[in-house]
């Protein structure tokens, strides 16, 4: 079986996910990083956004007093 996300056949890979009864899918362990990677990456700038706009929010209230 070759990996649905980028074509590499089981020789190719070390792990190839195809455990889901029902379903003609198979991912394998490059493709599992590489998408592991990108959901970190994705959480991370979120988080900080979030974290910087507290931020912005404390300093606008220590020097003006209200939102």
């Amino acid at each position: 079986m070759n990996c649905s996300f980028c074509g590499k056949s089981e020789d190719e890979v070390r792990v190839m996910m195809t455990e889901r009864p029902g379903l003609d899918l198979a991912i394998c362990d490059e493709c599992i990083t590489l998408c592991h990677e990108a959901v970190l990456e994705n959480y991370r700038d979120n988080y900080w956004a979030e974290y910087r706009k507290e931020i912005e929010r404390i300093a606008f209230l220590e020097i003006w007093g209200t939102d």
